[in-house]
């Protein structure tokens, strides 16, 4: 920052503040000693802690951040790195880790501080402030704290402690074995003696969202818990309704979370499922209505799912299951779903959907029973499922449904006879199937209809060329769409301009040519 800012005491408002960056050849920077004054301070204030931060390191015990008591929010941020390695490219020395922790170590917040965020710190435990016996003294009304790319830390402070924690962000952290730097036995005992004499705080009392990203080495909430203490005096989240893992392939427990509406599991092991199930208490309230789970690569039963979040899903309106391969049969625990809304497969190689999947026994008796559960549900997403020849006979007891995409089914030929049975169908997609080269007669029947999609399906589209093709009369009372590709934006209004039935051909219409530069994701 430029220097001369540490005159300006009444500065009340100052969102960002940078150290070690130089602003021309003729201008001095300013160091984290200008903040030493500035004890007017309100609201935000993000220090950013550019490339030769550690010249910064004699000056940090200056800047007094516990007496700028009307600062709200922090956030502490070194140089950004690379944060999608699986495993850290080396050890930092004591050496090198000793410069972090004795920065943060001078950057204690006041106590007054509601949200705080820490970005890139590479020491491998955090400072006495936010030790074991000290966080919830020093920061006790912490609403908010984010911790990103911490990837050289083994340790994490004692976030159960804060009573009016709400949401916890934890991403990138490559290193941490166990959330809980003490052991199960420790925590107990600890809390065993607290008892005699004062009143123990419940575990995380207030928190609302959790989100665990990137924890490659993560095994369990504490060491050894599962070894020391039977699975029901292992503490649940109270509050809990938000959770996200992902990308914690080691992690095989954690505390139950009985009140979660809102459940992402992406990349996780199915053990994590399975020692949740012994966590979780008889006959429990569970509330959970949106569940994802994705690329979870050894989940070959949605049962273990079922039974991990405590044997009925009753209220579960959205369910989405990706690139989960060992998956083989889902239709079983259908019944167990009969809130269900929208449901959306994609990607599961080794799913069977078939009229009489593994798990029937060829009992043509019991097809319907799944599917007349889902009494509620309205959209269906079919993706990428290589072994679905037809569309699941079960499907035509679902008379609520008003929504069905099918994308990339590559081994499916044809739409079923019994599709007038879907008598609330209003919107249909049809992507990339290319064996599918007709329509069903039936589909005429379906009144309800007022949208078809059809993409990358080139013996289709020509069949549903206006006027001219073969199966243009059984959607003629739907609006259409033909999709030369999904790779270009196409003028999405395809009908005459006095006819809302007709559409253009392929060869009349007029595509708008958007690249697409593909990146990969970091998560």
């Amino acid at each position: 920052m430029p220097s001369g800012l540490e005159k300006l005491i009444k500065l009340e408002t100052m969102s960002r503040f940078v150290v070690g960056q130089e602003f021309s050849k003729d201008m001095v920077s300013s160091g984290l000693k200008s903040l030493e004054k500035l004890d007017k301070s309100r609201g935000r204030l993000a220090i950013e802690l550019t490339r030769d931060w550690k010249t910064a390191i004699p000056e940090a015990s200056q800047v007094e951040l516990q007496k700028k008591i009307h600062l709200e929010e922090l956030k502490i941020s070194w140089p950004k790195t690379v944060l999608n390695c699986k495993e850290t490219s080396h050890l930092l020395s004591d050496h090198e880790k000793l410069p972090y922790k004795k920065l943060l170590e001078n950057l204690q917040p006041n106590s007054n501080l509601k949200i705080l965020c820490i970005e890139g710190y590479k020491g491998q435990d955090f400072p006495f402030w936010a030790g074991v016996n000290m966080l919830a003294s020093c920061l006790p009304d912490l609403v908010v704290i984010s911790i990103e790319g911490c990837d050289k830390c083994k340790y994490l402070p004692p976030f159960g402690k804060l009573k009016y924690l709400k949401r916890l962000t934890l991403r990138h952290m490559a290193n941490v074995q166990f959330v809980q730097r003490e052991t199960f036995r420790e925590v107990s005992a600890g809390d065993s003696q607290d008892q005699e004499h004062t009143h123990v705080s419940p575990f995380f009392p207030a928190l609302e969202e959790l989100t665990l990203h990137n924890f490659y080495k993560l095994e369990g909430w504490w060491k050894e818990e599962m070894m020391v203490a039977p699975p029901e005096n292992i503490p649940p989240f109270p509050c809990l309704s938000k959770l996200r893992v992902w990308n914690c392939p080691k992690l095989r427990s954690m505390p139950s979370f009985v009140e979660v509406s809102d459940l992402d599991l992406r990349n996780v092991n199915q053990m994590l499922l399975e020692e949740s199930a012994k966590n979780i208490p008889i006959n429990p309230d569970f509330h959970l209505k949106c569940l994802q789970i994705k690329a979870c690569s050894n989940l070959r039963s949605f049962t273990t799912v079922r039974k991990g979040l405590g044997g009925s899903l009753s209220l579960l309106q959205e369910l989405v299951i990706e690139k989960c391969h060992a998956l083989s049969s889902l239709a079983s625990e259908l019944s167990y779903l009969p809130s269900l809304e929208k449901l959306e497969i994609s990607n599961c190689k080794e799913l069977d959907l078939s009229d009489y999947g593994s798990n029937n026994m060829g009992n043509r008796e019991s097809v319907s029973t799944p599917w007349t559960s889902l009494a509620c549900l309205r959209h269906l997403t079919l993706q990428e499922i290589p072994k679905m020849k037809s569309l699941p006979e079960w499907l035509k007891h679902v008379q609520t449904l008003k929504s069905l995409w099918i994308s990339s089914c590559t081994a499916l030929t044809v739409l079923p006879q019994w599709i007038d049975n879907l008598t609330a169908l209003q919107h249909l997609r049809i992507e990339n199937c290319e064996a599918v080269t007709r329509l069903p007669d039936e589909l005429e029947n379906v009144e309800s209809l007022k949208k078809v999609e059809i993409t990358e399906c080139t013996a289709l589209m020509e069949r549903c060329r206006e006027h001219t093709g073969e199966d243009w009369h059984k959607i003629r009372h739907a609006r259409v769409l033909l999709h030369k590709s999904w790779r270009y934006g196409l003028i999405p209004e395809l009908r005459a301009s006095q006819n809302r039935y007709n559409i253009r051909a392929p060869t009349d219409i007029k595509y708008i040519i958007i690249p697409i530069i593909a990146t990969e994701a970091i998560i």
